[in-house]
């Protein structure tokens, strides 16, 4: 589990905001056990809110529990690319039939990286997810790695127009094409990244009332922590980047991330 240097936090007068990890694994294996500690831990960053985000029947099952435990954690239940073959409808179904219990769908996309051997599976599980998402009611949290055509066309096809791109980190073409229909972009640690330049220009035309943070614990830290294990509390970290780089004051954006995170969830 990551810990926070208990030297490292913010002085008490700067308390004075709040922030929402829009995408965050407190289920993930290595921190749920630990989770309340890391929410705790958060509070001293700001980051007051997060959700929980599923990638399969154990991380929906922990993010669920989370959300049942604490009010402060949201759950989004779905079943990443990766775990395409575990997809059961009945499974999803299960959770979304129980009233107020999930706030999202996800997270469920295309990943392309690694294999394309798959990707006919991949885009039937994802359109039969997007299809439940739609009959729902209930926002979905896109993950799409090189498979951006893919990604837009099947959203277009299934006339989705409420969700956010979890770690959008690529350029402007791309950034525009998904706010034209109708999404959020949530930026993790990697626009601290020194590579991210397309990212960074993309930032430029994201409009802020389309903007959300995130931190993908325990992946994608940002700097000055990156090759560490990612916090949930780290979202602070990323949002100040982002603050300085656009020249906004951090607490008048804080303030808008959270209001964003809040519309995409409550509709």
């Amino acid at each position: 589990m990551s810990k926070i240097d208990p030297k490292l936090r913010l002085p008490p007068n700067n308390h004075n905001y709040q922030i929402f990890n829009s995408h965050c694994h407190l289920n993930d294996e290595k921190e749920y056990e630990h989770a309340f500690d890391l929410i705790k831990e958060g509070k001293k960053f700001n980051v007051t809110d997060f959700i929980v985000i599923g990638a399969n029947q154990d991380f929906n099952d922990r993010a669920v529990q989370l959300s049942q435990k604490n009010k402060h954690c949201y759950c989004a239940v779905g079943w990443h690319p990766e775990y395409w073959s575990l997809y059961q409808n009945i499974k999803m179904l299960n959770y979304l039939e129980q009233p107020n219990l999930v706030s999202m769908v996800g997270e469920i996309g295309l990943d392309y990286h690694y294999s394309i051997d798959d990707k006919l599976d991949q885009q039937r599980i994802f359109s039969s997810q997007l299809d439940i998402a739609k009959q729902y009611n209930l926002p979905v949290s896109i993950h799409t790695r090189d498979a951006f055509e893919d990604t837009l066309q099947i959203l277009k096809d299934h006339h989705i127009f409420r969700g956010v791109i979890h770690n959008f980190n690529q350029g402007p073409k791309q950034a525009e094409a998904f706010l034209d229909q109708g999404f959020m972009l949530s930026i993790s640690g990697v626009i601290t990244f020194k590579n991210a330049q397309d990212l960074r220009e993309s930032l430029k035309i994201i409009p802020n009332n389309y903007l959300l943070v995130e931190t993908d614990d325990p992946y994608l830290t940002p700097v000055p922590f990156r090759g560490k294990f990612n916090h949930p509390a780290y979202a602070y970290f990323t949002l100040k980047y982002i603050a300085e780089y656009l020249n906004i004051e951090l607490k008048e954006l804080a303030a808008k991330v959270y209001q964003n995170t809040e519309r995409l969830i409550n509709g």
